[in-house]
């Protein structure tokens, strides 16, 4: 996802069934800044011998400015479809992008000479 103005945090919740046929998926949240990686946070889908738990985990990300958000997830080296519910998504703007803005749009005052 490319976002609209820099941020610097984000975070969602991810709801989803462990054991079973879904052990070992790896849930992948990265940070991008112009196209390179600037954080990532992972959660993997445990196997615990029982069959399809419901249960949930937060990823996030709090790191150097970043412009698009990429969630994935693979299986033993492989990509595959994320599996679960995702709700709660924040994202947080950098601090130095509302000011660039205002900045860039406010009228100038006229010199008063």
């Amino acid at each position: 996802m490319s976002l609209d103005a820099v941020a610097t945090n984000a975070s969602l919740d991810i709801t989803f069934s462990e054991n079973g046929l879904w052990d070992g998926i790896e849930h992948r949240l990265d940070t991008l800044r112009n196209g390179v990686v600037v954080a990532s946070d992972a959660c993997v889908i445990s196997d615990l011998n029982g069959r399809d738990n419901a249960t949930f985990d937060m990823l996030a990300v709090d790191s150097a400015p970043f412009d698009q958000l990429l969630l994935d997830a693979t299986i033993n080296g492989q990509y595959t479809a994320p599996r679960g519910t995702i709700d709660d998504i924040v994202i947080t703007p950098s601090p130095a992008a509302p000011v660039a803005l205002m900045l860039a749009g406010a009228p100038r005052a006229k010199n008063p000479r």
